[in-house]
């Protein structure tokens, strides 16, 4: 189930950032963010459901870089 939802947020991400001025910083942003959750010192599943939907976000904004 949230493979299906991370894939909404993926498609809807690359639909509207496409050709966006700001891709390079709203990667950076979203890879920090990401960054952050992993160093946060709590319970491994607990950090790895926080980190897995900003990774999908952060993904998707890599993808629309190379794209």
């Amino acid at each position: 189930m949230p493979y299906m939802i991370y894939q909404q947020y993926i498609t809807e991400i690359k639909r509207a950032y496409a050709g966006h001025e700001d891709l390079n910083e709203l990667y950076s942003d979203a890879k920090s963010h990401r960054e952050w959750m992993e160093a946060l010192q709590i319970d491994e599943k607990l950090r790895s459901s926080l980190v897995e939907p900003i990774s999908a976000v952060e993904g998707a904004f890599l993808d629309l870089l190379g794209s």
